[in-house]
C-alpha cells in the first residue's frame, strides 16, 4: 500500500470515521509500514490519537461479553504505543546524570530476593539458570526465561511446609509459578508470601504492593475444588479459578481488585463487608467498599511494560514513575491536580518520560533534577 493510503487511512482512524473494513486494514498493517509513512507525516496530535484510542477502548469495554474486547482493545494499546513511541525518539533527552541514563532505571544493588523458609535469601537477578534448591523433598527453580518454579515431591506433603517470600525492588518485576500450579506476576516495590506446598482443605498467599494472578483449578481428595485466598493489610479475596489484578500499595488511598476472568469474593477485612465480582469489574476498597466498571488495559498496562494514565491526577501519575524509577518527584499542589491522559513505555530512561509527560497538550509541565530527586516547577 503506498504512503498516501495510509496517511489517509491514518486520518480517518485519528478521527474516528474509519469504515469497519477500513478500520480492519489499518489495524492489520505492520509497524515499519507505518513508521516509513509517518516518516513523510506532519508532527502528529498525539493527544487527540491518544482520546480516540481511549474512546474506542471505553466503548469496548461497556460490551457485556469481556473476551470480545480484547483484539480490538489490544490493536489500539499497539496503536498507541507506535504513535508514542515516534513522538518520543523526537524528543532531546534532558542532560542530567541520573535521568538520562539508562542503566539507572534502578540501582545495582535493588535486587529481586526470594528469602526460604530457613531465613535464608537468593537474589534472583544474579542467580544461574536451573535448580536453586531443595528443600524437604521441594524442588526451586529459575528457568531460561527468569521464572520462578516449583516442584513438589511425592514426600514433600509428609515433611514440614515452610514459607517462602519473593521481594521486589523499584524498578523490577517478576513472574513465579507458584507450587499448585498458578501464576503470579509482580509489580515493583510488591511482595508475595506463599507456602513450599499447598495442602489442607485451602490455599492461601499473603500480598503487598501489586500483583496480577492466575489462579490453578486443584481438585481435593474429595473432588472438591480448593479455594484459593489471598490476603492484603485490608482485604481477603476467595477465588477458585480465575485472572484477577490486585493493587494495594501502603501508599495508594485504595486497594483495586480487578477481575479478569472466572469469579471472586472481595471481603473487607475492618467491616466485613464483601462483594462478589464479575469479569470487568473492579472493586476499590477505601474508607468502603463499592464496585464499578474496570478499565481492564489500564490496570494491566504495567504487566506488558507500559505506563498508562487514564485521566488522572499529574501527583498520582508523578507517584507512580517515581516508584518504578526509585527517584524522589516533587510537584506544587495545585499543579498536581491536573489530569492526564497518556501512555509511556517503562523501559526507558526518566528522562523521555518526563520529557514526554511535559509535552503533553493538558500539562505542559517543567522540570529540573539533581541526584535522585526530581521537582516539579511551578
Amino acid at each position: 500500500m503506498d504512503k498516501e493510503k495510509i496517511r489517509s487511512l491514518l486520518e480517518k482512524y485519528r478521527n474516528g470515521t474509519c469504515s469497519p473494513e477500513e478500520k480492519a486494514l489499518f489495524e492489520s498493517l505492520s509497524n515499519r509500514a507505518l513508521e516509513e509513512s509517518l516518516e513523510t507525516i506532519e508532527p502528529l496530535d498525539l493527544q487527540q490519537i491518544k482520546q480516540n484510542i481511549y474512546r474506542k477502548i471505553q466503548q469496548q469495554q461497556r460490551q457485556p461479553r469481556i473476551k470480545k474486547v480484547w483484539p480490538y482493545a489490544v490493536a489500539a494499546a499497539c496503536l498507541a504505543f507506535l504513535f508514542i513511541g515516534y513522538f518520543m525518539r523526537s524528543l532531546e533527552p534532558a542532560q542530567n546524570n541520573l535521568i538520562s541514563n539508562k542503566n539507572n532505571l534502578h540501582s545495582e544493588k535493588d535486587k529481586t530476593v526470594l528469602t526460604l523458609a530457613d531465613g535464608s535469601k537468593i537474589a534472583l537477578n544474579d542467580a544461574d539458570i536451573g535448580q536453586l534448591v531443595e528443600q524437604d523433598g521441594i524442588v526451586i527453580q529459575k528457568t531460561k526465561d527468569g521464572m520462578l518454579t516449583y516442584t513438589v515431591g511425592k514426600q514433600a506433603e509428609k515433611r514440614h511446609i515452610g514459607l517462602n517470600t519473593i521481594e521486589t525492588p523499584r524498578g523490577n518485576m517478576y513472574h513465579v509459578i507458584l507450587p499448585d500450579g498458578s501464576s503470579a506476576w509482580l509489580n515493583a516495590r510488591s511482595s508475595l508470601t506463599y507456602p513450599t506446598s499447598f495442602s489442607g482443605s485451602e490455599r492461601r498467599v499473603k500480598m503487598t504492593g501489586e500483583v496480577y494472578f492466575e489462579i490453578a483449578k486443584v481438585v481435593s481428595d474429595k473432588h472438591e475444588h480448593l479455594p484459593f485466598f489471598v490476603e492484603t493489610e485490608t482485604q481477603e479475596i476467595k477465588v477458585l479459578g480465575t485472572h484477577f489484578n490486585v493493587s494495594a500499595y501502603p501508599d495508594e488511598p485504595l486497594t483495586t481488585t480487578t477481575l479478569i476472568e472466572g469469579s471472586v469474593k472481595v471481603i473487607a477485612k475492618g467491616t466485613g463487608k464483601s462483594v462478589v465480582l464479575q469479569p470487568g469489574q473492579q472493586a476499590r476498597l477505601g474508607s468502603g467498599l463499592d464496585v464499578s466498571g474496570a478499565n481492564i488495559e489500564g490496570a494491566l498496562a504495567w504487566k506488558a511494560g507500559e505506563f498508562y494514565f487514564d485521566n488522572e491526577d499529574l501527583a498520582s501519575v508523578l507517584k507512580k514513575i517515581a516508584r518504578w524509577y526509585d527517584v524522589e518527584i516533587e510537584c506544587p499542589p495545585l499543579h498536581g491536580k491536573t489530569r492526564v491522559t497518556a501512555i509511556f513505555p517503562r523501559n526507558q530512561p526518566l528522562s523521555n518520560v518526563m520529557e514526554s509527560l511535559g509535552a503533553v497538550r493538558s500539562v505542559k509541565m517543567k522540570y529540573h533534577a539533581k541526584e535522585r530527586r526530581v521537582v516539579v516547577e511551578e
